[in-house]
């Protein structure tokens, strides 16, 4: 993204009339009904009085979604969710209290706003139930000309207006893209109907949204199943394989990287690229799967460490350098080329899950060792 296209325009009326006209009106009607419909307390006039401001900075510097492959920032605000699904990479659930201190998550913007980074991300856990101090992060990221992306389960979306009404105070607050998570696991917490309500209420809006969709075998819920329920709308659907995170899974998987496929895998652009701090105020270099237990993501300590250090720290280590340049898929089946006992082929289909067992299984943490690039 242009940072300089990003900057935020102090005077939007004088900048451009017509678009601000435009926000007005759009501020004005749609929080008016918002206030009509959810019987809030002057809801209409609170949101187009005091938020008007921040719906006009978002049409001049916050309507470009970040790009995949620029530097972001992920701020997990905490590790509790209204779900608990199986093998979920955050292992979240209503239980867990853990969650980011308000200060913290603001220093980190701030620190990744003085440095490269060019958007941020709110997850979790599930980032909606920490309610006011989302919103709060999402307008703090705005102020610093960062695009924002939430990505949700979409519990919140009970009813057409709720979830409009939530969308609209946080496209406020900053919000310019939302993913939706679903599929059978999710489903069995949150109803389908919940994220497909979500993701509707957005493209209603105009604001970008992506719904991801997990998927196994004799699964219900599919992509064909949601696009099927957004038919007509500009919804962005995606797949991906739901496995288990063992570092051995005890089961091959269709569409699994094996030596007929390992030529398609190319090195990890997550790695380095996103910086994740977690709840907890551990700093990790990516945004992977497996970053709450191994202990060689967790980079550094908000409070302790700066978000420059830790990443400077973790691009000096070999090993996470040779997985960002091959990916972890080409160096398991570098490591079986030393020693045999190591099976790889047709057991990882997500490639997070490939880098666990980089980092969990003792047979390739020696053949690593003993190539002078093992494991910190």
């Amino acid at each position: 993204m242009d940072r300089a296209r990003a900057k935020r325009i102090e005077n939007p009326q004088a900048a451009d009339p017509a678009s601000f006209a435009q926000a007005t009106a759009y501020a004005g009607d749609h929080g008016r009904r918002i206030g009509r419909n959810n019987h809030t307390a002057a809801g209409g006039a609170r949101f187009a009085r005091e938020n008007d401001i921040q719906v006009h900075s978002r049409i001049f510097y916050n309507t470009q979604v970040p790009e995949r492959t620029e530097k972001l920032l992920c701020v997990m605000l905490t590790f509790q969710c209204t779900a608990e699904c199986e093998n979920c990479g955050t292992v979240s659930s209503p239980r867990d209290q853990t969650w980011l201190a308000p200060e913290r998550a603001l220093a980190a913007i701030d620190e990744a706003a003085d440095l490269d980074y060019t958007g941020v991300v709110f997850t979790g856990g599930e980032a909606t139930l920490a309610g006011p101090v989302l919103t709060q992060a999402m307008r703090h990221a705005a102020s610093r000309s960062f695009p924002v992306r939430l990505v949700t389960n979409g519990h919140w979306a009970v009813d057409d207006i709720s979830a409009e009404s939530m969308l609209f105070e946080w496209m406020c607050a900053g919000l310019c893209e939302l993913n939706v998570s679903t599929g059978d696991r999710h489903a069995r917490f949150v109803p389908l109907e919940s994220a497909v309500r979500a993701a509707s209420a957005a493209d209603r809006l105009s604001l970008p949204v992506t719904v991801l969709v997990e998927h196994a075998d004799h699964d219900e819920i599919t992509a064909a199943t949601v696009r099927e329920r957004l038919e007509g709308t500009s919804v962005r659907i995606l797949e991906w394989v739901w496995s288990s995170l063992a570092a051995l899974p005890k089961t091959t998987l269709r569409g699994a990287v094996n030596r007929s496929n390992l030529n398609q895998c190319t090195g990890c652009d997550g790695i380095f690229s996103n910086t994740t701090v977690q709840p907890n105020g551990l700093i990790s270099p990516c945004c992977g799967l497996g970053i709450r237990f191994i202990p060689d993501l967790q980079i550094g300590r908000l409070g302790s460490d700066r978000l420059e250090d830790a990443v400077r720290r973790a691009e000096e280590d070999r090993l996470k350098r040779r997985i960002r340049e091959e990916g972890p898929e080409r160096i398991l089946a570098w490591a079986a080329g030393r020693d045999p006992r190591i099976q790889w082929e047709n057991l990882y289909v997500h490639r997070c899950h490939a880098c666990v067992r980089l980092y969990k299984d003792p047979m390739v943490r020696e053949v690593l060792a003993s190539a002078k690039v093992g494991c910190a």
